[in-house]
This record gives structure tokens, sequence and C-alpha cells, in this order.
């Protein structure tokens, strides 16, 4: 045995016999801590968790009309323009619009705050190249669902405008090039 070794055993024994000489006191604080415990386990509200996944592909019909001719964004590029997109003021009343979440407020700062709350428990999180993760937590958990299929469709609404939007411009551009021009 080392030196180190036997002042580690000594400091050990030292906590041992010190423990036994004030066991009131440390049975009185794990006592105190695990009722603390219990207490907040009991009387906190239960918070419900949502979550959904979306894939959201590249676009395969617009990519090779506009090779060449145009930059494509990136997938990871649209989507943190969506992630922005989605905990946005427009989005997030059109969210509160589409479920009637704003019944109880009589304000605007009451809306305000109502918005600034799901902001706060929206999360957005991007998982690997093509994969959004969307979830919501709340205290109640019909509601909690209920918010998350709302903001994944609008996301796929939005991403289907998108895309729309982007073929018919490209077609357009492509159709004024084919025109013959007048000399």
């Amino acid at each position: 045995m080392n030196l180190t070794n036997v002042s580690q055993t000594l400091r050990l024994r030292e906590y041992y016999y010190m423990i036994l000489r004030h066991q009131i006191v440390f049975m009185a604080a794990v006592l105190i801590a695990i009722s603390g415990a219990g207490f907040l386990a009991v009387t906190l509200p239960k918070i419900y968790r949502a979550e959904t996944t979306l894939l959201i592909e590249d676009e395969k019909l617009l990519n090779p009309l506009i090779s060449g001719l145009a930059i494509s964004p990136s997938v990871q590029a649209r989507l943190r323009t969506l992630r922005e997109e989605l905990l946005s003021w427009q989005r997030l009343t059109l969210l509160v619009e589409k479920l009637g979440l704003n019944k109880d407020t009589k304000n605007p700062l009451a809306f305000e705050r109502l918005i600034k709350s799901l902001r706060d428990s929206i999360a957005v999180k991007m998982r690997g190249s093509s994969l959004i993760s969307v979830s919501y937590e709340g205290v109640d958990p019909k509601k909690a669902q209920e918010i998350v299929e709302t903001l994944a469709t609008i996301i796929v609404e939005g991403n289907m405008t998108s895309v729309t939007l982007e073929a018919n411009s490209a077609i357009q551009f492509i159709q004024d090039q084919m025109e013959p021009t007048a000399f």
C-alpha cells in the first residue's frame, strides 16, 4: 500500500465516523430532502409533450429544370428558414386562430403573452439533413396534440406552396426563353 491509498482510506473512515456521530442531523437532512421531493412530485402539474417528425424531401422535379440556371437552396437552409418562419408572429397567430386559443384573451397584451408562451413551448429541431421535429409541451394533452398537428399541417402546406411557386416560376422562365424573339 502506498501513502495516498492509506490517506484516502483514513479520510473515508473519518467521514464514516463523522456520519455516525451526527446521524440525527444527517437523517433529518435526508428526510427533509425526500419529503420536499415527494411534495413537489405531488403538487407540480403534469407536463405533456406531443412531437412529430416530418421528412422534407429535396425537390426532384425542380432541380433538373433549373440546373445551371439558378441556385437552389440546400435542404438545411430551407429547414432553417422554415423553423424561423414557423415561430414567426404571423404563423403563431394563424395557429391561434385555427385552434381558437385566443378565447380567453381580452386585450392585445394578453394576446402577446399567449404568442410568447406558445413560442417558448414549441421546439423545432433539425434532425439529419431532411428531418424536422416539431414538439410542444403543455399541461393539456389534447391541446398539445392539436397544436403539433396544426403546426405539421402548416409546414406541409407551406412547403407544398413553396415548391409549387418555384416550379411555376421555373416553367414560366423556360417558356419565356423558348419564345422566339422578334428582331
